[in-house]
């Protein structure tokens, strides 16, 4: 038996992880000895040739570091992420160089094409003149192995608990930011815009949204370059061209882009510039249409009107909807030229037709109910280039009389089916409508202006409490270091997991202050909604008090449990789809990254009691084939009876920003230190790290369910009120 007792090694995979550093050290070097990794936290810039060295260094020591992970991932079962990797990698790049880490003042870096994030340094939130942890008063000799602690603590240390990670998944951000910022690209559309000479101010320049035009369809213009006829009553050469007005009223048609044109249907037996009959004041504006101006060889006749003997109009709309409407190209003849022969059969008059002005006919062959299908040719010539257009139709003809039973009748011989068919002796046609655009190729419009705008927000990342694990100073017994930096890992891996369900809290109590009412296209965005996500989305919060027991309506125990899923899985069904359409989730989704066909991930956080009873036969009840799902539960005493809903994405880079997921945990590599430190008139070992790091919410998109009598619902026969009746 030894006089002295030996104490036994501690068991932990931090152990293991600091010995294979060691190892891989002593083995193949340390890449920050030369202190070129070093001059990636310098303020000066890199040469070509200091670049090359810089990068090669960084690839040593991301490979070495890779191999003691790798290793100690094999030898001790655990696993690490990417995330936890990087702010690894991080730290220990930065206790290389841990003085210019505390002091660097760098200017904003320029943001790259597709990055989402950008860090911003010390200087900016201004923190470069407080030092994060003071040296000078101590000796840095017990610091020798801070490299390793660094690594082995960010590595572990950077993450949280199953409930954190589904609603905020960790981004690591680099050791000398102070603060995360993202940069929004506006999707918005626009018109030219000339300003007011009595200076009033046009909101956002009447800028609209691209993921609203999903939803408000008048947003985007399509038609800006139709060409309408214009209507001029006090030109009687341009009155011409048109159908007399005590026959179609002349009316005002308002353009997509919000001009309004007088109007009215082509004469037929006119020979007219089609081009310069649609020369629109705003078009004259812009200079008058001269020889570049075009006409689009997508031409379809549209409306035809007819005027029957009793000197009433008719009309037949739509026609653009044929095949047989559509202008072809000349078979033989000028290049430029186009042609239509439209033959009518079976235009129907029924009981129901109105006049051309939406006022009741009066024919005779209504009141017996009879339908009249007629038939009749118009031919047109049109030259794309020079406007050149005429029309010219044939005898309106009565092809076929119905009764009300569908019943051809005899239009020949004397009785009801001639009388009706009398009724169109001597009809004619005289108007018609076509459809046609200008082609646009001198530019002479540039239509809807896409924003190229950018907007920023900052979310500052905090320095933490520091945690410290304390150990005697005549204790030299440095394996017992690796126990304490796993519990430094530890509280922070609490800390974390627990600031998620503080955020997630925050966010419902912020946003129940919100109106959830649709924003109208008007409404840029909610500058008071939080998050990213507001930009895109339509804020939405709903609360419902839901009380298990009261809508239960079983009287068998057998099936209480499917009883009580059904109250709890219905209940979050109605408010998932209700947030779906409300907040315009998938409208962002289909124009952000044109995922239609991808289901989107509902994500519902409970507490663990709660979540056993989303669960059938063990299997999740999704909510419909609409949706993935996600359920995750926090032991957090604050999720107790609570149900958390709200929307993510599956898969995607740990490294951007989703605005269209919840949220995210930004994780700042920190920097342990392990001293001599005297304190009054004692002396200890210490072994400090302060954490930093912060959640935020993206997607302004929650809804929230306070779950009372669960446990009497599954439990207790739920009681039915009977009336016997005698």
């Amino acid at each position: 038996m030894a006089i002295f007792g030996s104490k036994q090694k501690p068991s932990s995979h931090n152990a293991a992880l600091l010995d294979n550093a060691k190892r891989a050290f002593a083995t193949r070097g340390n890449p920050l000895d030369s202190g070129v990794i070093s001059r990636a936290f310098s303020a000066e810039s890199l040469d070509a040739t200091e670049r090359e060295k810089l990068d090669g260094a960084v690839q040593d020591l991301e490979a070495t570091l890779g191999e003691v992970v790798n290793e100690t991932e094999k030898s001790e079962n655990v696993e690490f992420n990417e995330n936890q990797r990087d702010a690894a990698l991080a730290a220990v790049a930065a206790a290389g160089a841990r003085q210019r880490v505390q002091q660097q003042a760098a200017q904003i870096p320029a943001l790259g094409e597709n990055d989402r994030l950008i860090p911003v340094n010390a200087a900016v939130s201004g923190e470069a003149s407080v030092p994060r942890i003071a040296q000078e008063a101590f000796d840095t000799t017990e610091n020798r192995n801070a490299m390793l602690f660094s690594f082995a603590y960010n590595l572990n240390a950077a993450r949280q608990d199953e409930f954190g990670e589904t609603f905020f998944p960790t981004i690591t951000m680099a050791p000398t930011d102070a603060a995360a910022i993202i940069e929004v690209d506006l999707l918005n559309v626009l018109e030219d815009q000339k300003r007011q000479l009595d200076g009033s101010y046009q909101y956002q320049f009447g800028r609209k949204s691209l993921v609203a035009a999903m939803v408000y369809p008048e947003i985007l213009h399509n038609d800006t370059t139709r060409m309408y006829p214009v209507y001029r009553d006090t030109n009687p050469e341009n009155m011409a061209n048109f159908v007399q007005a005590s026959d179609v009223a002349p009316y005002n048609v308002e353009t997509e882009d919000g001009h309004v044109i007088k109007t009215a249907p082509l004469a037929v037996g006119r020979d007219l510039d089609y081009m310069g009959l649609c020369a629109a004041d705003h078009l004259i504006g812009m200079d008058t249409l001269n020889q570049t101006d075009a006409i689009d060889p997508s031409v379809n006749l549209s409306n035809v009107f007819i005027k029957l003997k009793t000197g009433e109009v008719i009309a037949f709309r739509g026609l653009e909807a044929l095949a047989e409407s559509t202008y072809t190209a000349a078979v033989t003849g000028n290049n430029r030229q186009m042609n239509l022969n439209y033959q009518a059969r079976r235009l129907t008059v029924t009981p129901t037709t109105t006049k051309a002005d939406g006022t009741a006919l009066t024919l005779a062959s209504q009141t017996a109910g009879h339908s009249v299908s007629l038939q009749f040719n118009i031919s047109s010539n049109l030259n794309l280039e020079t406007g050149q257009l005429n029309f010219m139709a044939g005898k309106v003809k009565v092809e076929a009389v119905f009764d009300s039973s569908k019943n051809k009748l005899d239009i020949k011989s004397a009785g009801a089916g001639k009388t009706s068919a009398d009724l169109f002796v001597d009809a004619e046609v005289i108007g018609v409508d076509i459809i046609a655009r200008r082609v646009n190729t001198n530019r002479r419009e540039r239509g809807q202006l896409l924003d190229m705008n950018r907007e920023r927000m900052a979310y500052a990342l905090p320095i933490l409490s520091p945690i410290t694990a304390v150990r005697p100073a005549m204790d030299s017994y440095e394996d017992e270091d690796s126990v304490k930096l796993d519990r430094l890992v530890k509280t922070t891996y609490v800390r974390c997991s627990q600031a998620a369900v503080k955020t997630l809290k925050a966010a419902e109590g912020f946003l129940s202050q919100i109106d959830s009412q649709n924003l109208e296209p008007e409404m840029l965005y909610n500058n008071v909604a939080l998050g990213v996500g507001r930009y895109y989305v339509n804020p939405w919060f709903k609360h419902v008090d839901l009380d298990v027991q009261a809508e239960m309506n079983t009287l068998e125990s057998a099936n209480r449990m499917a009883d009580v899923n059904a109250v709890l899985v219905n209940t979050i069904r109605e408010m998932a789809y209700r947030a779906y359409m409300e907040s315009n989730y998938m409208a962002a989704a289909s124009v952000l990254q044109g995922e239609i066909g991808r289901k989107p991930l509902i994500i519902i956080g409970t507490d663990q009691y709660i979540a056993a009873y989303l669960m059938v036969t063990g299997d999740l009840r999704t909510l419909g084939n609409e949706f993935d799902v996600k359920v995750v539960s926090s032991p957090n005493i604050e999720m107790r009876n609570k149900i958390y809903i709200t929307f993510g994405k599956n898969g995607g880079s740990n490294d951007q920003i989703n605005p269209l997921h919840f949220g995210n945990m930004f994780w700042r590599p920190e920097l342990t230190t392990n001293m001599q430190i005297s304190r009054g008139q004692t002396t200890t070992r210490e072994l400090t790290v302060q954490p930093s790091f912060r959640h935020v919410v993206h997607l302004p998109i929650l809804a929230s369910i306070t779950v009372s009598n669960l446990k009497g619902a599954a439990t207790k026969m739920v009681p039915i009120l009977q009336k016997i009746v005698p």
